[in-house]
């Protein structure tokens, strides 16, 4: 509450249910059955009659309605239209290219017709428009926990990716835990060896447990 209100913090949430239920994506569905699924089951935590269900609501509705899997420009359109271009008409308010509901539609855009395809999904992610750094690399970080690791190298068999990590430019006085690189001042996988003692502990919080054997979340 001390960062967002209304729509923006229910689009926040939404993503977070997101990628919360990728633990919980059912095995064998197509990629497109999948990215499906989880809007759709995501949507049940978001209340009736708000503008993040609306605006999830409409896109998902011109994305099975259209025969096209290629033609994302559409539902883009169509939700420029409502949600910008005649935002008032549909008893809306639009405020700027980078507010949340515009790019929040971008998002689910981005999921469904990528359609469990991550290249595919960054592409039409930042083709999109406004403010497209945020939904795309919202959309790719829920693919790559869907996919692991291997499904990110299968996607760009080419790249090397780097384990390391700098946010020093933007956020001043974070902990360096790599005092010998200059470039650098942690690696993901520190990052997840630390996250992972506060799963631990939320989840024993939360009335689970942990499986001695095997390490997995009950």
């Amino acid at each position: 509450l001390t960062t967002s209100g209304g729509h923006a913090t229910l689009a926040s949430q939404y993503h977070a249910v997101l990628y919360a239920l990728a633990a919980r994506a059912p095995a064998g569905l197509t990629g497109r059955d999948l990215v499906t699924w989880i809007a759709e089951e995501a949507r049940r935590y978001v209340p009736d009659g708000s503008k993040t269900a609306d605006i999830v609501d409409f896109v998902l509705a011109s994305f099975l309605a259209n025969p096209d899997p290629d033609d994302w420009e559409s539902t883009r359109d169509a939700y420029h239209d409502r949600y910008q271009a005649n935002a008032a008409a549909n008893g809306f308010v639009y405020r700027a290219w980078y507010e949340s509901s515009i790019n929040f539609a971008s998002s689910i855009l981005a999921l469904l017709y990528g359609e469990g395809d991550l290249k595919r999904s960054i592409q039409v992610g930042t083709l999109s428009g406004w403010d497209s750094d945020n939904p795309t690399a919202t959309v790719g970080g829920l693919l790559g926990l869907l996919q692991g690791i291997d499904g990110v190298h299968e996607a760009f068999p080419a790249q090397a990716l780097s384990d390391r990590y700098w946010i020093d430019r933007t956020r001043d006085a974070m902990p360096d835990y790599l005092p010998d690189d200059p470039a650098a001042e942690d690696t993901f996988t520190m990052l997840a060896d630390r996250l992972r003692a506060i799963v631990d502990r939320a989840v024993i919080d939360g009335g689970g447990a942990i499986d001695s054997e095997s390490g997995a979340w009950l």
